[in-house]
C-alpha cells in the first residue's frame, strides 16, 4: 500500500521540477525590462509622456507591461500594455502629473508569460512656484529618479513664460530649486523645467506659476567725482549702473538736514548731471546718486561725494596768501594727493605744486600789487585715473606797492665828520621809512646808522651823519625802503665818499690826493680843485681836473699845487675837491659831491744874514721868515762887550747899523731873536751878523 503512494508522490515531484525547470529556461530567454530615460509632462493636458530604451535582445518578447501610481511606495496599477517591441514612448491619456508627480515602471513580457522585473521607476518632475512678494520667484522641483542616470546631461533648464507663449532660459543648475529676480513690473509668469538625456530626448516638468512683481532695487551706482565748473555749477559724474532695468538716476544734495532729490536723468548711460544753480564758489555741496528702474523702484543712495571749496587768508606784509579747501571724501579708489594750479591776470591756469591728501592746505609766496590770482586745486585718486576739480577762487592782491626805483643821488661831505646822504625816490610807493646803511668796503658789512621818514609827495630824501670820520676813511653808503609791514623792499645803488688827503712838500707846492666818486648813472665828468689861504676861501677856486685823469692803478688823482706866492702867510693851505656828475643819469639828474677838507701846513722858515753894508745893497739887517705870523716878537743885537745897540717888536723893522745918532762902528755884532708862531710855537734864533763899512 504504501510503495504505490509513494510512486504517484514521486511521479508528481518530477512532473513539478520538470515544469520549473522549463519556466526557468523560459524566463531565461526573456529581453530585459527596458530603462526609461525621459518622462514630461504635457504643459496643456498634465499628461505624462515616458521614453525607454528597448534591450538589445528581443528573444521570446510579448510585450511590455507598464505601470502606474501617485505614490512612489505604490500601489501601482497596470495601466497598458504595448506588443510591438519598436515603440519606446508612451503617453498616459487622463493622467494629470499639473499638480503632483506620477510615478511609473514598465515590465518585459515573454511569450511564456512571465515578466521581468522593471529596471527603475522614475517619476515626473513637478514645479512648485512660490511668490514670496519680495520681487523673486522660488522654484522647487523634484528629480526623476535617484540617482539619475549616467545618460542624463546633468543640469536642469530653468525657463519662464513671459510674454504669453514665449518661453526664455532663465538658467541652468544641477539643484532641484532657483531664486529668479523678476525684472518686469507685473505680470502672471509661469515656469518649467528640463533636463535632457544622451539619447535625445528631454524630460519637462510640470508647470507653475503666479502674478509677480518686480520689487528687486536696481544696484547701487557710483560717483566718480564731484567737480565745478568756472560758473560754480557743480559737475557729478558717476559710472552706469550694472542693473540691466536701470532706466535713469536721481540726483540729491544735501540742504543742511537731509538729502533732498533735486533732480532725475533719464537713461542708464547718462552718468553727468550739472546743476544749474551755481551755488559751488560759495559753498561745499554734498550728493549723492540713487539707480532707478522701470518699475520705479529705487536703489539705495551711493556714497556722498562733495565738492571742493577754496579759501585763502591773505598776508598782505608777508605778500603770500595761505590756501585751505575741505577734505574730499569718498573717492573710490582712496584720496592719492592734491594739484594746486594758479593763473595769474587772467593767464591759463598752470601746475604750481602737489601736497598730500592729509595736508590739505598751501601757501602762494610772492604776490604783486594788483595782480589777481585765480586757484584750482584738483583732487586725485591713487588709481591715476579719477580727479575731482574745486571751485574756483579769485583774489587780487593788496600788498604794499614796492618803489619801481630808489636812487642815491649823492653823497657829499659838506663839513668835515659830516656825510649828507640825499636820495631820489619813488613818491607812489607805500613806504614807512629808509633805511641808511654804511660800510667801510664796497661789499659790506653794511649796518644801519639811522632812517629817513617817508615824507608824502617829496621825491627827494636826505639824511646826516654826523658819525662818520671823513678825514680818515672813505664810506660807502646805500639805503633799504622799508615798507608799511615792515619789509625791506629796494634798494638803492652804493655810493662812495671822497676822501683828501693833502701833503706839505718842502720845494713849496703841496700834493692833494682823493679816490674816485662812485657811483653816478651819469658817471663823474671831472673835478673841480678848491684852496684856501690861512683859512680865507676867498677865490679858492684854483683848477678843474677831467676825470680822465684819473690814476687807473689806484683808482685816484692826484695834484700837486704850487704855493710860492703865498709864503708871507701862516703857512696853512686847506682844499676840497667837488666831483661833478656828467650827462646820461636817466632821471635827469646831474649832481656834486663834495670831499673832506684837507690841510698843509707848510713848516715855518727863518732867514738872517751874516752881513750887512748900511751903505751898500743891504742897507738893513732884519730876519726874514717865510709862512709864518709871528707875535711876542722881539729882535736884539748887542756889541762885543754885550752892550745892546739895538732892540724892536716890530716884526718889519731892522738895524740900519746905527747907534743912537751915531753910526756903528764896522764889526761883528751878535743877535737874538725871538717870536712865537701863529700855531704857538716859540722860535729862536742866536748868531752873529758883520756890518761893513
Amino acid at each position: 500500500m504504501l510503495m504505490p503512494l509513494f510512486r504517484k508522490f514521486i511521479s508528481l515531484l518530477f512532473i513539478c521540477l520538470i515544469f520549473s525547470i522549463g519556466n526557468q529556461l523560459s524566463a531565461g530567454n526573456c529581453p530585459n525590462s527596458p530603462v526609461i530615460r525621459c518622462i514630461s509632462v504635457d504643459p496643456r493636458t498634465g499628461e505624462v509622456t515616458i521614453s525607454w530604451t528597448n534591450p538589445s535582445s528581443m528573444a521570446n518578447f510579448s510585450k511590455f507591461y507598464i505601470y502606474s501610481s501617485t505614490s512612489i511606495n505604490g500601489p501601482y496599477t497596470l495601466i497598458d500594455s504595448i506588443s510591438n517591441n519598436a515603440i519606446t514612448s508612451y503617453t498616459q491619456s487622463g493622467s494629470n502629473a499639473s499638480g503632483s508627480p506620477l510615478f511609473y515602471y514598465v515590465q518585459s513580457g515573454c511569450s511564456g508569460g512571465s515578466n521581468l522585473v522593471a529596471a527603475d521607476t522614475v517619476s515626473s518632475i513637478n514645479l512648485v512656484v512660490n511668490n514670496p512678494n519680495n520681487g523673486t520667484a522660488v522654484l522647487k522641483w523634484n528629480s526623476s529618479r535617484k540617482p539619475l542616470l549616467t545618460s542624463s546631461m546633468g543640469w536642469y533648464r530653468v525657463y519662464k513664460e513671459y510674454p504669453a507663449g514665449v518661453w526664455t532660459l532663465v538658467d541652468s543648475t544641477q539643484n532641484l530649486s532657483l531664486i529668479d529676480t523678476i525684472s518686469v513690473c507685473t505680470a502672471h509668469i509661469n515656469y518649467k523645467v528640463e533636463i535632457g538625456d544622451s539619447s535625445g530626448c528631454v524630460s519637462v516638468s510640470s508647470i507653475d506659476g503666479n502674478v509677480f512683481s518686480d520689487k528687486t532695487a536696481p544696484a547701487i551706482p557710483s560717483i566718480d567725482s564731484v567737480s565745478v565748473t568756472a560758473a560754480g555749477n557743480a559737475v557729478v559724474g558717476f559710472t552706469a549702473d550694472k542693473s540691466a532695468d536701470t532706466k535713469g538716476y536721481v540726483i540729491y544734495k544735501y540742504n543742511g538736514g537731509a538729502y533732498i532729490a533735486i533732480d532725475t536723468l533719464w537713461g542708464i548711460n547718462n552718468t553727468f548731471y550739472t546743476n544749474p544753480v551755481p551755488g559751488a564758489s560759495t559753498a561745499v555741496e554734498s550728493y549723492r546718486v540713487a539707480a532707478i528702474d522701470s518699475c520705479k523702484n529705487l536703489s539705495l543712495f551711493s556714497n556722498t561725494h562733495n565738492s571742493i571749496l577754496v579759501k585763502c587768508s591773505p598776508n598782505p606784509c608777508a605778500r603770500y596768501n595761505a590756501l585751505a579747501w575741505n577734505v574730499y571724501n569718498n573717492m573710490n579708489s582712496g584720496l592719492k594727493e592734491y594739484d594746486v594750479y594758479i593763473s595769474t591776470n587772467g593767464a591759463p591756469f598752470a601746475y604750481q605744486a602737489t601736497v598730500p591728501a592729509n595736508s590739505p592746505t598751501y601757501v602762494h609766496n610772492n604776490m604783486q600789487q594788483g595782480f589777481t590770482y585765480c586757484y584750482l586745486i584738483q583732487a586725485k585718486d591713487n588709481s591715476g585715473t579719477r580727479t575731482s576739480t574745486s571751485a574756483k577762487l579769485c583774489y587780487t592782491a593788496n600788498v604794499p606797492p614796492e618803489p619801481t626805483f630808489s636812487y642815491l643821488k649823492s653823497v657829499s661831505v659838506p663839513s668835515n665828520n659830516t656825510v649828507t646822504v640825499n636820495c631820489y625816490v619813488d613818491i607812489l610807493a607805500e613806504i614807512k621809512k629808509y633805511k641808511v646803511m654804511r660800510s667801510d668796503g664796497p661789499s659790506g658789512p653794511f649796518i644801519e646808522i639811522g632812517s629817513i621818514p617817508f615824507v608824502p609827495g617829496n621825491p627827494f630824501v636826505s639824511f646826516t651823519d654826523t658819525s662818520a670820520l671823513t678825514s680818515e676813511k672813505s664810506y660807502y653808503y646805500k639805503t633799504i625802503a622799508v615798507d608799511t609791514c615792515n619789509n625791506d623792499t629796494t634798494q638803492t645803488n652804493v655810493s662812495r665818499t671822497i676822501l683828501l688827503k693833502a701833503v706839505a712838500n718842502d720845494d713849496l707846492t703841496n700834493t692833494i690826493t682823493w679816490n674816485d666818486y662812485e657811483s653816478w648813472l651819469g658817471n663823474v665828468s671831472s673835478y673841480n680843485v678848491y684852496r684856501a689861504v690861512d683859512g680865507v676861501w676867498g677865490g679858492s677856486f684854483i683848477v678843474n681836473i677831467l676825470h680822465s685823469s684819473i690814476i687807473p692803478a689806484t683808482n685816484s688823482f692826484s695834484y700837486t699845487d704850487d704855493i710860492s706866492p703865498f709864503y708871507k702867510g701862516q703857512g696853512t693851505f686847506s682844499y676840497y675837491v667837488e666831483a661833478l656828475e656828467g650827462p646820461g643819469n636817466p632821471y635827469g639828474i646831474e649832481d656834486s659831491s663834495r670831499s673832506n677838507i684837507a690841510d698843509a701846513r707848510q713848516a715855518a722858515n727863518v732867514f738872517i744874514p751874516n752881513a750887512f753894508a748900511p751903505n751898500g745893497v743891504n742897507k738893513i739887517f732884519i730876519p726874514v721868515t717865510s709862512y709864518m705870523e709871528k707875535t711876542d716878537y722881539d729882535f736884539r743885537i748887542f756889541d762885543r762887550w754885550g752892550e745892546q745897540v739895538f732892540q724892536t717888536s716890530d716884526p718889519y723893522k731892522g738895524w740900519d747899523g746905527s747907534i743912537g745918532s751915531k753910526r756903528a762902528d764896522e764889526a761883528v755884532y751878535v743877535y737874538l731873536l725871538q717870536f712865537k708862531t701863529a700855531y704857538g710855537e716859540y722860535v729862536e734864533r742866536k748868531g752873529s751878523v758883520t756890518l761893513l763899512r
